[in-house]
């Protein structure tokens, strides 16, 4: 007696053949989306954010003391308060890397609140950064800066 086999399922080859295509495309969409880029801007965007609600404190500060408050005043990492004891920020954020840090300048009754950016598409350009201390390595595509409204 001679059992007759049906063609059920694929063969080797063409389960290989689809897994090295699969392999293929998506090692072309990993290299086009470029993941290194995408997290540097992510990065970028925290800072933008971190800067802003700084901003936010620093303004708040000059509206109860009438003045803005000095380089010294504004520790990254710790405590953004003033001598009655008001605390305007609980932590006052770091930078999202630990390579870098976040600067804070007052010249003049007008400062300046700058980190350094790894993509150049999120720094600005017409504001003059303040010293970004330890900004040395990786060297940064630029600096990202907010200024006083005033």
């Amino acid at each position: 007696m001679r059992k007759n086999y049906s063609k059920k399922g694929f063969t080797l080859v063409e389960l290989l053949v689809v897994i090295a295509i699969i392999v293929i495309i998506s090692t072309i969409a990993i290299a086009a989306l470029n993941p290194a880029k995408i997290l540097a801007k992510a990065r970028d965007g925290s800072r933008k954010t971190d800067l802003g609600g700084i901003k936010s404190a620093i303004e708040l500060y000059y509206s109860q003391n009438r003045a803005y408050p000095a380089a010294a005043d504004v520790t990254f990492g710790g405590v953004f308060d003033d001598a009655a004891g008001n605390v305007y920020l609980k932590k006052t954020p770091n930078d999202p890397t630990s390579t870098w840090s976040y600067c804070y300048s007052l010249s003049g009754g007008n400062y300046s609140l700058c980190a350094s950016v790894e993509d150049s598409g999120s720094a600005n350009s017409g504001v003059t950064p303040c010293t970004l201390s330890g900004n040395t390595s990786p060297t940064p595509a630029g600096s990202y800066c907010l200024t006083n409204p005033f």
